[in-house]
Order: structure tokens, then sequence, then C-alpha cells
């Protein structure tokens, strides 16, 4: 095959599986594999998870979770692989009612993911059968499951299996489903009903409707019947209440922790893959772990260990420096292709001018030695920004660029291929943070910021609001009343002379929450058809029109004044805002577009930046300073 048909080829391959296949093969059980640069673990994991058909990947913290999760995505983006992720359980109590259900149903899921390679699940304690001899360990049937987690997480009892099966409802479209008993299953089973479903673990009855959030579910389902059988399963946006597509079933696992007395790695299955991350900072940190804490004795790391060790069908992977506890003849050594960037930049620099001669360093480096041994470079990106800033200056090199963000970079020399990361490039990269950044499918939603109400969880019963049409109301809550022969959801609001209206959700966007000058005054609501608020709103438009006629004619005069121009983004100003650590919010984004297109018009600008503290002015007022 011609160098460019390799290259090609390679192009098309995922990752994993490239790396996959030139991963040193051992017989061994357990291995030193060395240390591995933090952006290649995640390739690692997955490359792992295909050879092995299953793995399960330890960090020595949730922050260090969080950091190979972010890696993970991206890469699942650029291959679609997929990781499971068992978080770290915050209470210890037998009773889990107020916990997180979320950090319920996603441990559930990570137990369920490795149960299901074992044809009958054991029992807590017990170890899975081996697997048949037809099918080794090196050729999985199945597609590749992943699991991560932490030290912490992994020395917390993982959820019975056996039981949430056995507890799980299911229903579907056509078979037998009585709105009222499925509502005692589901409050035998742990869930709370509510008015309106918001959260996890809650189900509201209307009739024939049932809507449910399933613990382990990223949206509420609405399930249908017609008293006898389920005619429709719809997912629902919690927000806005509206269905968002058609299911033929739904399964609802308990919504209650079902735990056993036994660690996670007593689900994995045989031929699996456990792959310690720095095994060095998971020891320690599992021994700060059991500081104060009352951890069963199977639960603690070295009882998992030993376990692991009587199990010779299993492989294990240590990566890092060697330990106290892994440096014995069990443990051989095995050498892995993977290296850090040589030269990266790093991250305590902060002088523009040192950090462009050390990226102009870097970038002609990997150039020649790209001529020299044929070697493929690649850069992974954190923004779209970044990219189009080094496109010229890596394209001429052949280097080939993508919005990928990852940790680190990384080189496998045997597929003659270098990764470069942001950070290796700027000495830092930008990371998301869970509280600033959108949830994933939410910045269409966020991006209108015309809407009135964003959503109905803003909303709860004695809000008062405003009816563009009627004024001044108490919101009620969520029913379901019977319109030209159909049932259809409303919101209820209160008038005056105790007068209800009925709103339909499809016309929520009519609505506003009432905010006015003296919360602690005594509101009148509006009356219904009353005149009133045609009067109020009168005198409130003409009061808006006096107002908007008198900022166009200070606007007027301001556009007649003279400003100052200034040039388009220089190189220096990339420099500057690739150091930020944050990703921009996509609200942050627009406004910093829009505040450089005030600096550079001739006219002085005129702008207000709002947000609440800790969302990222700072961020945006930076690139006008």
């Amino acid at each position: 095959m011609s160098e460019h048909g390799t290259a090609a080829s390679q192009a098309l391959t995922p990752l994993s599986a490239r790396l996959a296949a030139i991963l040193p093969i051992d017989k061994s059980p357990r291995a030193l594999v060395g240390e591995v640069p933090s952006g290649a673990s995640a390739p690692l994991a997955f490359a792992l998870a295909r050879r092995h058909g299953v793995a399960l990947a330890v960090l020595p913290t949730p922050h260090h979770l969080d950091a190979f999760l972010a890696d993970a995505a991206t890469l699942s983006a650029v291959e679609s692989s997929e990781v499971t992720v068992l978080p770290f359980r915050l209470l210890e109590a037998a009773d889990e009612d107020g916990e997180d259900a979320a950090v319920l149903g996603a441990r559930l899921e990570a137990a369920k993911a490795l149960a299901t390679r074992i044809p009958d699940i054991p029992n807590p304690g017990e170890n899975p059968k081996p697997r048949n001899s037809e099918t080794p360990a090196s050729m999985p049937q199945d597609a590749p499951i992943l699991v991560a987690t932490s030290v912490q997480a992994l020395m917390q009892a993982a959820p019975d299996v056996r039981a949430a099966e056995a507890e799980t409802l299911r229903v579907a479209v056509g078979a037998p489903c009585e709105s009222d008993a499925l509502a005692a299953a589901l409050q035998a089973v742990g869930h709370e009903r509510v008015p309106d479903v918001v959260a996890r673990r809650q189900y509201a009855v209307r009739g024939g409707i049932v809507d449910v959030w399933p613990i382990h579910s990223d949206r509420p389902v609405r399930i249908e019947s017609d008293g006898e059988l389920c005619e429709s399963i719809r997912p629902f946006d919690p927000g806005t209440q509206a269905s968002v597509a058609h299911v033929q079933s739904v399964e609802i696992p308990p919504a209650t922790g079902r735990r056993a007395r036994a660690p996670l790695t007593d689900l994995l299955p045989s031929g699996a893959c456990v792959l310690w991350l720095d095994h060095a900072a998971i020891d320690a940190h599992a021994e700060m772990f059991l500081e104060g804490r009352k951890v069963a004795a199977p639960l603690q790391l070295p009882a998992i260990r030993r376990a692991l060790a009587k199990r010779d069908d299993i492989v294990q992977w240590a990566a890092g420096p060697p330990g106290e506890g892994l440096a014995n003849a069990k443990w051989k050594r095995l050498f892995l292709p993977l290296a850090p960037i040589a030269g990266a930049i790093p991250p305590e620099t902060r002088d523009p001018d040192v950090l462009a001669q050390m990226r102009h360093a870097l970038v002609e480096s990997l150039a020649d030695r790209a001529r020299e041994e044929r070697l493929r470079v690649e850069a992974w990106l954190d923004t779209e920004g970044t990219r189009e800033h080094l496109e010229t200056e890596l394209s001429r090199h052949g280097f080939g660029l993508r919005v990928a963000p990852l940790s680190s970079g990384f080189e496998i020399g045997p597929l003659r291929l270098v990764v470069v990361a942001q950070s290796d490039l700027y000495g830092n990269s930008k990371h998301g943070s869970p509280g600033r950044l959108a949830p994933p499918g939410a910045s269409g939603r966020l991006a209108r910021t015309a809407s009135r109400i964003a959503s109905l969880e803003d909303l709860s019963p004695g809000d008062l609001v405003v009816h563009v049409e009627h004024g001044i109301g108490r919101f009620l809550g969520m029913t379901e009343i019977e319109f030209d022969g159909r049932r259809m959801e409303v919101l209820t609001l209160e008038y005056a002379d105790g007068a209800k209206l009925h709103v339909p959700v499809t016309q929520s966007h009519l609505l506003a929450r009432y905010v006015g000058a003296g919360q602690g005054a005594p509101i009148r609501l509006h009356k219904l058809g009353g005149r009133r608020w045609s009067e109020e709103r009168g005198d409130a438009e003409k009061a808006v029109r006096d107002l908007a006629a008198a900022m166009l004619e200070t606007q007027a005069r301001r556009e007649h004044l003279p400003g100052f121009a200034f040039e388009p983004d220089a190189p220096w100003m990339n420099e500057f805002e690739a150091t930020f650590p944050h990703a921009e919010t996509p609200d942050q984004t627009r406004c910093i577009a829009e505040v450089k297109r005030d600096m550079a018009s001739p006219h002085p600008m005129d702008r207000l930046v709002c947000g609440d503290a800790g969302y990222g002015k700072t961020e945006v007022a930076m690139r006008a300073a």
C-alpha cells in the first residue's frame, strides 16, 4: 500500500483500534506499564476495552476522573466510542432516599454494563463464572464496554444488580398498562408522587397519563394508556413539558439504591481488564479516604486487590512508577509505545513572547521530525478560534488540525503518530466547568434570549405571573382538563374573585414571572375581562415609547460623535485568549463578538454586560481592556 493510502486508512480507522492492534501481548495477568501521558489514558482504556471486551479504568480521585472523562468525551466524538461512569456516592448511610438520584442511576448503569457480559449474574460476593472457552478474551464478540471510576467510588458497595433487575418495571406500547396500578408500582420502588415531574425519582398521574423520570435517564417519559393497554411512550422536556420523541418501551429501575456488600470488581467477567491509572496515587488517595470513615473490610483497596490477584482470568495493568505492593515478581514489566510530547510548553509559562518562541521551536521540531521520520502530526485544539489562529502556521507543515480538546498530547511510535494538544502549544488547556456550561442539548434553548419563561421548573405554585392579555395572576400548578373531546395539559392561573384561567402548555410563552418594585407590598390580582390591566398596560406602553424615543435621540447624537476604531484582533489577542483556562459559553462567545464589533466601529461603544457572579463577565471585559 502506498504511503498516502496508509495515511488515509489510518485516518479512517479509530485511534483506539489502531492502538489496540500494536499494544504488547503477554500471558502474565498483571503488568506494570510505566507512566502514561494524561491525554493518552482515555485512548489506552478504549484500546484495552476493544482487546478484552470489558475494561475498568480506575483513577486516583473524582477530579482525575473528570479530566479522564473530558478526554474520553473528545475521543467518543471522534470515533463513536462510549464510556460508562461509576460516580462517587456522597451519602454513606444505608437509607439513600436523600441521595442524588442521578448518581444512583449512573452507578446502577455501570454495574449493569458489566453484568451484561455475565451469563448468570453472581450473588453478592461471588465471582462470575468463567467465560466459555470457545469465546477467548482476545476475541470479544460484542461491542466493547469501558467503565471508568475513581478509587473512592470503587471502595463503595456496588449496586445489587440482581435485586434491581427483579424490581425493574418494564412498560411497552401495546402491553397491559393501567395508570393507577403503574402509580402504585412506582411508589413501591421508591418514586415520589408530585404534581409535576421536574427531577429524577418523581412521577405524576393525570387521568390515563403517567409521567415518570427514571433515575438512569436524561429525560422523563410520558406513558399514556387507555385504561387497559399502553398507547404511547414519549420522552419529554421537563422545562417545556413538550414531547421530544416516541419510543416503544421503557425500563424503570427502582429509585432506591439496592446495594450489595461487594465492590464493583466482583462483577468483572472473565477476560476483563483493569487499568490502574497512576497506581501509586491511587494507593495514597485510598488511604486518605479511609481516614475518619468506616469502610467494610471487603471494600478496602487492599482487599479488592487481593481478590483480583486470585483471579488469573482478569488482566491488570498498572500505569505509573513502581509502587509499594506492586513491585514484586508477580507484576511483570511491559513497555507501552506511548510517550509525552518532547518540548511541550510547561504550564507555568506566561510571558507571551516566551510562549511564542517556545511554540515556534516546538512546531519546527515536530515539522523536522515529520519529514525525517515520516510522522503524521495532528493538532487537537480546544476551540474553533484557536484552530483558525494556528491554521496557517501548522497547515504549511502538513499538520492535521481538528477541534478536539485533550488534556495533553502524546506520541505512538509504531503508528508514526504524534497528537499535539493545545496545552502543549500554550502551556495550559481550556476546560469546561459544570456550573458554567450548558448541559448537552440545552444550547438551543439558552440561545433564544427572547423566551419569557425559560423553564417551567422556574415556576412554583403560588408564584405571581403576568399573562400578556390578562395581567397579573397567581400560578396554581399544572393540571389536566378535557377540551374539545381531548385531554390536554394546562397551567392554571388564579385571578381576582377566584377566577381561573387555564393556559395550554404550548402557550407558556405568553407568561412571564412577575418582577415589580416593592416586592414586600401586597399585589392586587387583575380581574379577568376587567379594564384595569388594559389601562395599566396602555400607560406602561406609552412610558416605554417615551423612554425609547429619548434613548433613540441620545443614540442619534452618539452616532455623530467621533470615536476610536480599534483594529481587528492582533495575533497577541489570540495568544491572550488561548491562555484563559475555561471554554467560553455560547452567551460569552456572543457577547465577545458583539463587544469586538463595537470596538472596531468608528462610533463610541454603548454596551452593558450583565451576568451573575462567576458567570464570566470579566473574561468578556478583558477583551476590551
